[in-house]
């Protein structure tokens, strides 16, 4: 190789010369959103990131464990199953059943405690942008302690609500909303929810 050659190559990343033990570590300590884009970065690291080893002992030996949502759709046109990530039409949060109830387009819950239903409190601009959407579907999904509410919006696309709940004084549940950054996910398709699961990783 020529002189000129070697000036041109650009110089080894500092990370490829850290010991591997110490490079696992690192990408244990990232959100695993990140991780497809840090697969990108190189062969070894797409390898390290798919390993049984970040998920089952270092990221949860540092404690950087994280809740993800798995979604199972079902293809209504194609009749294929398409898994993605992200049920059943209720679901249980903190032993309360939630479910959405049509007919007079609420969130409900059942409290076995106190054996009765009630309508969730503080979601009214919420449920008003679900019936503004004329939704043709909506699924109930317990994700790391709070509700998530999966709606469809027409054909092509499904939107994602992240709700935090709270038992107030006289047992009354109020529900807080939080936007998701991946808030509108379009799919070239007509698909329902079949199942979903939250899966500690």
């Amino acid at each position: 190789m020529s002189r000129a050659e070697k000036k041109q190559s650009p110089p080894p990343s500092p990370i490829t010369s850290l010991p591997e033990d110490v490079v696992v570590d690192i990408l244990a300590r990232l959100p695993i959103s990140d991780y497809p884009r840090v697969s990108l970065v190189s062969k070894r690291f797409r390898s390290l990131v798919s390993s049984p080893e970040i998920y089952a002992r270092r990221r949860f030996s540092l404690g950087c464990t994280e809740h993800c949502l798995y979604v199972f759709l079902y293809n209504c046109a194609t009749r294929v199953n398409l898994p993605s990530v992200g049920g059943e039409s209720a679901c249980v949060v903190d032993d309360v059943l939630f479910f959405y109830d049509w007919s007079d387009k609420e969130l409900r819950a059942y409290d076995p405690e106190r054996k009765c239903w009630q309508v969730v409190k503080g979601l009214d601009d919420l449920l008003a942008e679900i019936r503004r959407a004329a939704c043709c579907w909506l699924q109930t999904v317990s994700y790391g302690g709070k509700l998530v509410l999966l709606y469809g919006k027409g054909e092509f696309s499904w939107l994602t609500k992240e709700v935090s709940l709270e038992i107030r004084k006289g047992g009354q549940i109020w529900g807080k909303v939080y936007q998701w950054c991946g808030d509108h996910a379009l799919i070239a398709g007509n698909f329902i929810i079949r199942k979903s699961l939250d899966v500690v990783l």
